[in-house]
This record gives structure tokens, C-alpha cells and sequence, in this order.
């Protein structure tokens, strides 16, 4: 810990160093900006809330005057969280030109720190503890830290056929996912987690972050599949500074001729580019589904890159890798990449994650036990593709019907497309579901994540979006998994990607056994069968 005068510094290296030291417990600290606000805010679910000041007047310890204009400094902080006098507010000066023995505990519990404090966290022992209510907390982290707060949809509960309540949240990110995307120390970064952990709304935060401290830099935010953008352009919204595209623009404007498939290729550009001086176009990159980006690719955006700036943040999941394997700390030019990792899968449920991981160990969920819970997924028998599609048209009927969802709320995946995806128009078109079919080209450059239809879509087309509702169609038309073949993995992981892009409800049909089929049907944890027409009221039997 520096002993500056520098408090900016400071104040930084102190939310890093609390942070870390918070993280498990659920606290999160953040660093104020605003004139006459304390320094930094410690919100910690048994401490509660916590202002901390570092003052550089070099007045001794003891002295009350750095409390005084701590005080001030709180009575401001309220009118910005819209707290009243009731609601307890720790302080604490941290005081960088001593080094103290011990914390020092004055009239009222307000506390003297150190720098040789922050090396040990059981400093904050000394605290008083005024726990805040979890409503309240949570209201305060959202004013704390709009740049990490994001719209998302969540149903609480589940019940059959699509009937479960559904609320509209502010989901503001966890201690973890903020510490990363605030981080100003980052060369080259590669960000893991499983399905629904958050990777996607930590580089949306670290953009916002990035924009709204350095509003003159060139923030691009990459991603794979062009039917993401429309999506990822939402997230960073009010950040005019943070562009969003996909590899093939971002080669052009660098002035590098661009190949998806020649490697090469892209690596003889890339040399010319450098050769005849190219300047950086970026201050910062965020690279989404990095799993799926070449070599080359990922060597390119590291050229154009300004050095020692906001560096490139790429997530990812190598579970979902559709398009190739690659070993990332060897291909941005020999350097090291930073392995950050989030852990807690909020979006998918725990009976969605175990049924998926029984196919292969490489879908397994360390911490599947932290998902939230929800309704077994849902394997339905029919005698062909044609009554498949009936099964999915009725499903779809009823929970539009109930009210509990909207068309919008919905996807059909399809894994092999031809063949199957006129079984599903016409089973909608007879019973008239708004849909949007996204399976060719100009489907997907077409693709509004925001129609309220119901989406038919590959899991290729799928990757990066969630729905409170999946229906699995055709998944006994996948040939037999071999875990020892790289392209029947690849099958796999395409599965893997679709059945987790559901939030809620997973609905898989079948008329065939395949090596698949096999697996959920002997998941009596995770899985309950039924069959069509035989299981469904009102239903006559079409045999």
C-alpha cells in the first residue's frame, strides 16, 4: 500500500484489496467520484453499510477533525442513496501517512485505520455490525452502482405447463463480476463460467465502467454471431464511446483483408498491416464467446490495440465451443492471458444443468448446487417429427393462453434444421403462434432478439440469448455420442449450448432412442416423462 498523496490511487488500490478480501462474505465495495462524498462505501451483509474516508490532512490520529468532515461527507451520502437518519452508516478513516498497531475504536464506534490494516481483513471485525434488510441492500447497491446494473427477466417458483409467476428485476452484478469489470490493471484477460454465470453482463459492466472514466477512449465489443449485436448493443446503451461489431468490420477498419477460414491467410495481412504502421483503433477491447475465435483473429485484435490502456477482456466457456478449440495463452503473440473465473450459475436451473451434465462430463457444473431451483425438464414421447411438432404447438397454446408467457419468452431449437422446421411452421400456423423462424442467413441478419414471437432457431443462432422457455425439437436426430470423436463432441456441445439457453422450463421431444435419449430417460433426479397424446387432458388420442 502506497503512502502517496495521491488519494485517487489510493482510494483504487483499496477497492481492489477490500474486494478481494469481501468476496467470499457477499460484500462489495465501491469507489465514489462524486465532491463531498466519502472515498469509497463498504456494503457488507452483516457489517451493513460502511463509509470509509482516506484522509491526507496528515492530522494525528485521534484528532476530530477528519470525522467531522466525514460527517458531512455521510449526511451527502444519504440525500444520494435516499436514506434517512434511521438507517445506520458506519465510518472509518483510513489515514495513509501512519502506520497503526491496531484499528482505533472512538466515541461511537468510529473507527482509525492504516495501511498496514489492509493486509489483513480481520480488521473489519472491529465494526459494528448493523445489518441492512435484503430489500434495502439491495436498493443501495443499485444507486451505488448503476454501470452494473442491468434489466433481465426472472420467474420465482415454477408450475406445470408454463404456468409459473414471473417478475421484472434489477439484477445488479455480484462482488466478483464488479471486481472484474472495474479492474485497471488488465493486458489480456480470458474470463470462465458456466452457463447463465454472468460472462456477457461483466463485459457489458466493464464497458460501461471503462466509458464512463475514460469517455475519449475507443471501446469495441466484439462478438461472434451477428444475430448478437442487436442484443449487445442494448447492454451498453448511453455509452456512445463503446461500439459494438462483429470480427469482419473490425479487420476492415484496421486495414487487414479478413478470412473466417484462412489463417494463414489473415496472418500475412496482419504483418502488412504492421509493416506499413496501421495505427490502434481500439483503447479497449470486450470479446464475447472467445471459445469460437481463431487464432489469427484474436493476434489481429491484439495488434490493433492500444498498449497499456483498458487491454482485452475476452469470456467464455470452452464447454460451448461450436467452431474450434484453441489453446488461447499460446496464440496472442507468446504472452500470458489472465484466467478469471465466476463460479455461480444464476441463469439456468439446477434440474436444466444436471439433466445436460449426465451427457458428458465436460457439461458438468461444479457448482450446479447454487443454481436456482425450478421445474424437472420435461421429455415427451411422440410417433413422428409431425406429432413432435403437434406436442410443441399445444405446449406453446396453453402457456400463452394462461397468461403466464409471452410469445417472446419462447424458443424452439432445432439442431438440424432441414427437414424439421416445416413440421413446426405448420403445427403453428394451424393454431396461429406468432413465430420468427432464424435458421438461414438471412434469417439470422435479420434476427430482433425483441419481437414478441416465438423464435425456431439453431443453437449456433441461439448462443448468447436466453429464454424462460426452451422445447428441444429433434435432438433423436443427432447421429451417437462418441466422447473420443472431435466432431461428434462438437454435435454435443451444440446440444449443450441450446438446452442452456434456457432459464426456467426445458421441454425435449423425441420418437426415437439415440445415445442421447438414453441418458435423460434413465434421469429420474432431473427428468420426468410423459407421452403424447396418451398423458394430456383434453387431448384425443391420434391413433
Amino acid at each position: 500500500m502506497t503512502t502517496s498523496s495521491d488519494a485517487t490511487f489510493d482510494a483504487q488500490t483499496v477497492v481492489r484489496t477490500l474486494s478481494k478480501q469481501l468476496a467470499e462474505d457477499g460484500g462489495r465495495v465501491v469507489l465514489l467520484a462524486g465532491d463531498g462524498e466519502p472515498s469509497l462505501v463498504v456494503l457488507h451483509p452483516k457489517i451493513g453499510l460502511v463509509a470509509i474516508d482516506i484522509d491526507e490532512s496528515q492530522a494525528k490520529v485521534g484528532d476530530p477533525a477528519p470525522f467531522l468532515r466525514l460527517n458531512e461527507k455521510v449526511h451527502s451520502l444519504r440525500q444520494t442513496l435516499r436514506l434517512d437518519a434511521a438507517t445506520p452508516i458506519g465510518r472509518v478513516v483510513l489515514n495513509p501517512q501512519h502506520q497503526l498497531r491496531e484499528p482505533q475504536v472512538g466515541l461511537g464506534g468510529r473507527t482509525s485505520i492504516s495501511p498496514r490494516q489492509l493486509v489483513d481483513p480481520t480488521w473489519l471485525t472491529t465494526l459494528r455490525a448493523q445489518p441492512l434488510g435484503e430489500s434495502l441492500a439491495a436498493s443501495i447497491a443499485e444507486l451505488l452502482e448503476p454501470t452494473f446494473t442491468f434489466e433481465t427477466t426472472f420467474r420465482r417458483g415454477a408450475r406445470d405447463e408454463g404456468a409459473g409467476e414471473r417478475e421484472r428485476l434489477r439484477v445488479t452484478l455480484d462482488t466478483v463480476q464488479a471486481s472484474i469489470a472495474q479492474r485497471e490493471d488488465i493486458d489480456v484477460a480470458r474470463v470462465q463460467g458456466p452457463p447463465g454465470s454472468g460472462k456477457t453482463l461483466v463485459l457489458a459492466a466493464r464497458g460501461r465502467w471503462l466509458s464512463a472514466h475514460h469517455p475519449d477512449w475507443r471501446i469495441k465489443f466484439l462478438c461472434f454471431n451477428n444475430a448478437l449485436v442487436s442484443y449487445l448493443k442494448s447492454l451498453v446503451a448511453g455509452y456512445p464511446n463503446v461500439e459494438v461489431t462483429t470480427m469482419w468490420p473490425f479487420a476492415a477498419e484496421y486495414g487487414v483483408r479478413f478470412s473466417f477460414t484462412d489463417e494463414a491467410a489473415n496472418r500475412r495481412n496482419m504483418a502488412q498491416a504492421r509493416l506499413s504502421d496501421r495505427q490502434p483503433i481500439a483503447d479497449a477491447v470486450l470479446l464475447d464467446e472467445v471459445q469460437d475465435f481463431n487464432a489469427s483473429w484474436l493476434a489481429i485484435i491484439y495488434q490493433a490495440l492500444t498498449p497499456n490502456r483498458g487491454g482485452m477482456v475476452m469470456a467464455g466457456d470452452n464447454a460451448q465451443s461450436l467452431y474450434g478449440d484453441h489453446d488461447l495463452p499460446e496464440i496472442i503473440n507468446g504472452r500470458g492471458v489472465e484466467e478469471l473465473h465466476l463460479h455461480r450459475p444464476y441463469r439456468t436451473t439446477r434440474n436444466i444443468l444436471g439433466a445436460v451434465s449426465g451427457i458428458s462430463e465436460e457439461f458438468t457444473v461444479a457448482s450446479m448446487d447454487q443454481a436456482p431451483d425450478g421445474e424437472p425438464v420435461d421429455l415427451i414421447w411422440a410417433d413422428s417429427p409431425a406429432e413432435q411438432a403437434a406436442v410443441v404447438a399445444w405446449e406453446v397454446s396453453m402457456m400463452l393462453a394462461s397468461g403466464d408467457r409471452e410469445p417472446g419468452d419462447i424458443a424452439v431449437i432445432i439442431p438440424r434444421y432441414k427437414g424439421l422446421v416445416g413440421h413446426i411452421r405448420s403445427a403453428f400456423d394451424a393454431v396461429e403462434i406468432p413465430y420468427a423462424a432464424v435458421v438461414s442467413k438471412d434469417d439470422k441478419k435479420a434476427f430482433d432478439r425483441t419481437t414478441n414471437t416465438v423464435k425456431i432457431i439453431t443453437p449456433h443462432s441461439a448462443k448468447g440469448h436466453e429464454f424462460p422457455v426452451v422445447f428441444f425439437f429433434g435432438l433423436d436426430t443427432l447421429p451417437p455420442l462418441d466422447p473420443e470423436d472431435d466432431d461428434s463432441l462438437r454435435i454435443a456441445r451444440a446440444s449443450f449450448v441450446g438446452a442452456t439457453r434456457a432459464k426456467d422450463q426445458l421441454l425435449i421431444t423425441y420418437t426415437r432412442d439415440n445415445s442421447y435419449l438414453k441418458i435423460l430417460s434413465t434421469d429420474k433426479a432431473h427428468v420426468r416423462r410423459w407421452l403424447w397424446p396418451d398423458h394430456y387432458e383434453g387431448v384425443p388420442d391420434r391413433g
